[in-house]
């Protein structure tokens, strides 16, 4: 994907990843919003909209998670304990099949070079039915449960799979290509993080999806980055590339966390029993500010030292 005629750095796969790694300090996005995140962790929130502070208002003064008419994505049987009387439950019966899952995973991509998802989720679902059978719970109780947990999920799945078939349809439109193409080789060469950033957020945005903007912008980015370097014969031209690929990644990533229709998205809704255009909105006054935040630290970095 980022491959460029005529650039030493990005010949080969290994040299490739190795301008990935170097690149990854500009990845400012990413730093202020995790940044934000820590804030709001120790209690130290700043610029994190009003969405945001009357939701911690909310739950403080009233105890309530959601507003009143919130539409959580998570249905009342998961919202609720459904523990059978007279079982117990432990915290072991979450980790072990959390790790359970985890080693799965790791272990057949290690094996056989991709990562099994739905055995990595089977194995853990056993174990989770194997441990709660061991620890007294009667089969008709776990068997309830199951059906529960499936029901649970069905109106979440559904909204899934309709925001992944729109993703698909936006891209093969190819709006994502004729944007980035439309950009050319006029733009001022200090512009062009800032362009490719708006653009990638739009993009990952009404897609839902990060790599598949990742797909659509790194082939035509770069080349495009590497020929105003040498437009305007830049003394540190690699440098300027690597800003440009860090605005291209922090940009899909960025639409790919606010966007309604991103499966990342709505699947924090829904773990969380969230309503989904409240965590939308929530998190994005926050996610701008890191981005124009970024954007500037961009800005800097290309005008005083490319």
């Amino acid at each position: 994907l980022i491959f460029v005629p005529g650039v030493a750095v990005l010949a080969t796969e290994q040299e490739r990843l190795g301008f990935f790694f170097r690149s990854l300090p500009l990845s400012f996005y990413a730093m202020f919003a995790i940044l934000s995140t820590f804030l709001l962790c120790i209690d130290k929130p700043i610029f994190i909209g009003k969405q945001m502070r009357q939701a911690i208002k909310r739950s403080r003064e009233t105890g309530m998670l959601d507003r009143e008419d919130a539409q959580p994505l998570a249905s009342p049987e998961l919202r609720e304990s459904h523990v059978p009387e007279g079982y117990t439950a432990s915290l072991m019966e979450f980790v072990i099949p959390l790790v359970v899952m985890i080693a799965t995973a790791i272990g057949t991509f290690v094996t056989t070079g991709s990562p099994q998802v739905r055995w990595a989720f089977a194995f853990a679902l056993l174990a989770a039915c194997v441990m709660a059978l061991v620890r007294g719970m009667a089969l008709d109780d776990l068997m309830d449960g199951i059906a529960t947990g499936l029901k649970g999920v069905v109106m979440a799945s559904v909204i899934l799979l309709l925001a992944v078939a729109l993703g698909s349809v936006t891209k093969q439109m190819g709006g994502g290509a004729f944007l980035v193409s439309q950009l050319g080789s006029t733009l001022p060469y200090w512009i062009l993080p800032v362009a490719l950033m708006l653009l990638t957020m739009c993009i990952a945005f009404a897609t839902g999806t990060s790599w598949g903007t990742f797909a659509v912008t790194f082939p035509l980015a770069m080349p495009l980055a590497w020929a105003l370097a040498n437009e305007h014969d830049l003394s540190h031209p690699v440098l300027y590339l690597m800003v440009c690929f860090a605005s291209v990644l922090n940009g899909s990533v960025y639409g790919d966390q606010c966007s309604p229709i991103s499966d990342t998205t709505i699947l924090s809704s829904m773990t969380c029993g969230a309503d989904l255009m409240d965590h939308v909105k929530t998190q994005l006054i926050p996610a701008s500010i890191a981005a124009v935040a970024a954007m500037i630290c961009w800005e800097i970095v290309v005008i005083g030292f490319c």
